[in-house]
């Protein structure tokens, strides 16, 4: 397990030393001279503090917006948007960890961490030019289609043992029990791209070792009826592919 430094912790401990100093007040100033929806909020760290309460989210969107406008040039609006957006790469980095570990797409979670921190950075500039009506959103969206890219990319370059990882170890269940049969099922399910990793992993995890998807639901950060449906979706899709896994191991 890795107990280097969290990222995440370490930002929110910079922000809450410099988001209220008198540099980042006279930068909220500046950025409130040219849009009158940032009238009356004195500090960056204001301005987080509306985006990620509760309440008005269109209006919330709507200062985030004013403020990723300048982010092109000012890297206080620049930071001030990536605080913003720092619950969401969070919530992000928990659904990375299947793509950490030895021989895997990183090695600790922390590179994970800095993946997204700075891949959500580039966007934040990318899009200072036409914010979009929903910017955090837009942000973290795009930073996980990032992260899905490699966990793409990580998947073709698996080998059909491990492209299935996070099955656990095949070779721990004897090879003429069904647990074996649809184990292998599964790998050639998510090789071919019948099923994500994800969903060869749940049907797996929950089907043969009999983790409850109440426990399954807590390792992926997810509502345990929306992790039923998906394992509904993926055993659809497995039967509806069964054919043409059939073919192709066969040929």
């Amino acid at each position: 397990m890795w107990d280097g430094p969290n990222l995440y912790r370490m930002l929110e401990t910079e922000w809450n030393q410099i988001a209220e100093s008198s540099r980042a007040r006279s930068a909220c100033a500046r950025w409130a001279r040219g849009d009158a929806v940032l009238e009356g909020i004195v500090s960056p760290a204001e301005v987080v503090a509306r985006c990620q309460a509760r309440g008005d989210g269109a209006h919330s969107a709507a200062v985030l917006a004013a403020v990723l406008g300048h982010a092109a040039t000012d890297n206080w609006a620049a930071r001030t948007v990536l605080q913003a957006v720092l619950p969401g790469l969070a919530s992000l980095s928990r659904r990375a960890r299947p793509l950490v570990g030895a021989g895997r797409a990183w090695q600790h979670i922390d590179e994970v961490d800095q993946f997204l921190v700075a891949n959500a950075y580039e966007w934040i500039t990318a899009l200072a030019s036409e914010p979009p009506r929903w910017p955090a959103q837009a942000v973290v969206a795009k930073t996980w289609q990032r992260l899905r890219d490699v966990a793409d990319r990580e998947c073709q370059r698996s080998t059909r043992q491990d492209s299935l990882s996070e099955l656990g170890d095949l070779s721990e269940v004897p090879q003429t029990t069904a647990a074996a049969e649809l184990a292998q099922t599964l790998v050639e399910a998510v090789e071919r791209g019948v099923l994500e990793q994800v969903d060869g992993w749940l049907v797996y995890a929950s089907r043969v070792l009999g983790e409850p998807i109440e426990a399954l639901a807590t390792q992926l950060d997810r509502h345990p009826r929306s992790l039923w449906r998906r394992r509904r979706r993926a055993e659809q899709r497995l039967d509806a592919g069964a054919p043409l896994l059939v073919t192709l191991a066969a040929g």
